[in-house]
């Protein structure tokens, strides 16, 4: 999550922070939605970030990396990393652009590893072992290094790389170092284990989760129009709208379903899944 959120605020080229969505830092990290939000939660408690905006109608709270941030939980090792792995000098400035895209590749790089089908909760590996497959490179580490670098005990270390090896993710040489394959695996692991899709079925029910939210705002904001607001049309030889045009998702579904005067999210849910269906088919 840590990795993500440097990467948004580099994205962003903004000192004063990024709106973090929850549901967009799952599809970022490959974590589940409430995952996400325990680590945001945890990443600021120990202060490693700061929300310096907090959520507001549809947009989510802005957050940005602490300036100071406390010391790494876990020892930093540098010895035998491969060039795909390579950190930016630390002390290279941000402002300068071959820092800022040396950061960014290398950040790119770490969450594109794990962002993955095979390393989801319940259907996949789950994320120890993302982490695991995250600090493999293309160059040869014992299993010391790596247990020292994740932070795990050595057995637990071996588990997740042997777990990794069953998959075809992790390799070792002779002499019992490990690296990863050459070739990506992940496709045919996220197939062979029945985690393919995973991610993207949870991208569609992210948006429909947005969608339905937008929606009863949009509801709520035409409800507080009087009722001459709302009958109001503009006339031809009008160059401005008297009014917003009708929100978008209140325009397309109609009202947004109620249930004893409260919000429906279920019904409101249902309905537009049934609307994704309709158009797939």
């Amino acid at each position: 999550m840590l990795d993500v959120l440097c990467l948004l605020q580099l994205d962003a080229v903004r000192p004063d922070g990024v709106e973090a969505d929850i549901r967009r830092l799952s599809q970022l990290t490959g974590l589940g939605r409430d995952t996400a939000r325990i680590a945001l939660l945890r990443l600021a408690a120990d202060g490693w970030i700061v929300q310096v905006r907090p959520a507001e109608g549809v947009h989510a709270a802005h957050w940005t990396i602490h300036t100071s941030p406390p010391t790494l939980s876990t020892p930093e090792v540098t010895s035998g990393r491969s060039q795909a792995d390579t950190r930016p000098d630390r002390h290279l400035p941000l402002d300068v652009p071959a820092a800022r895209n040396a950061w960014r590749s290398h950040l790119r790089h770490r969450t594109t590893a794990v962002a993955h089908d095979v390393f989801t909760a319940n259907h996949g590996l789950a994320h120890h072992c993302a982490r695991t497959y995250q600090a493999l490179t293309t160059a040869e580490e014992s299993p010391r290094i790596l247990a020292d670098r994740l932070g795990y005990t050595l057995p637990r270390t071996l588990a997740y790389l042997e777990r990794l090896h069953r998959h075809r993710l992790a390799r070792t040489d002779p002499a019992g170092h490990w690296l990863r394959p050459g070739r990506d695996q992940r496709d045919a692991a996220a197939t062979a284990i029945g985690a393919a899709g995973v991610l993207a079925a949870r991208t569609v029910r992210h948006e429909t989760e947005r969608t339905a939210w937008a929606w009863w705002l949009d509801e709520l904001a035409w409800r507080r129009l009087s009722p001459a607001r709302r009958r109001r049309t503009p006339g031809a030889d009008q160059a401005a709208l008297p009014l917003p045009e009708l929100p978008a998702p209140r325009r397309r579904h109609g009202p947004h379903p109620v249930h004893r005067g409260r919000a429906d999210y279920a019904a409101a849910l249902a309905h537009l899944r049934n609307e994704l269906h309709r158009q797939a088919s």
